[in-house]
């Protein structure tokens, strides 16, 4: 099965890594890759970094990169002092699109629908993203409300080719917020679309 990396709906932005912590008192910092792939953003790229405060820095330009990964040294000009680079700790990164290299291979899923096999349609896809270093998880916002779905065998069951089919899940009971407390071992109903 292939393996999505993170990605939004809605947007010309990608979320590429999460500031993490300071480094030195130059105004360095540590990102974390979201993305599953090294923090690969080019020297001279414009970032913009989120949630946005009201006042202080909301975009910057890449200075330099000392790549790693999952955890990358990065520096962002303006950002010189240890005191400015402890504002952007636990912001996340943003790039655009076009700025950043989405060469890993794998389909983007954003917008395709879930069905779940036991509980019916779930909605769309509106994110995914890699839950440390094990599976990918997609962020599925539809009639349950938001829904995190690890993408692994026993839960993704297909991904039809055609967009404009709904990718089949059979979801573990507990994801579904205010889902009906079951037994161990209850069996879920199943939809009889023959009727």
């Amino acid at each position: 099965m292939t393996q999505p990396v993170r990605r939004q709906s809605g947007t010309a932005y990608r979320n590429v890594a999460v500031v993490v912590k300071t480094r030195g008192i130059r105004g360095e910092v540590v990102v974390t890759s979201t993305t599953g792939l090294p923090f690969a953003v080019p020297e001279g790229t414009l970032v913009h970094l989120t949630p946005p405060p009201l006042r202080g820095i909301r975009k910057a330009r890449v200075e330099y990169v000392d790549e790693g990964y999952p955890s990358s040294l990065v520096k962002f000009h303006g950002v010189d002092d240890i005191d400015t680079a402890s504002t952007l700790v636990g912001r996340t990164v943003l790039v655009h699109r076009d700025d950043y290299p989405d060469d890993d291979g794998r389909p983007d899923l954003i917008g395709r629908s879930v069905h779940c096999i036991e509980r019916g349609p779930l909605g769309s896809i509106i994110e995914e993203f890699q839950a440390g270093s094990a599976n990918f998880v997609w962020t599925v916002e539809g009639p349950f409300g938001e829904v995190l779905i690890p993408v692994v065998d026993e839960v993704v069951l297909d991904i039809p080719e055609d967009p404009s089919q709904p990718i089949s899940v059979r979801l573990p009971y507990g994801l579904i917020a205010d889902e009906p407390e079951r037994g161990f071992g209850d069996e879920v109903p199943v939809e009889d679309d023959s009727v």
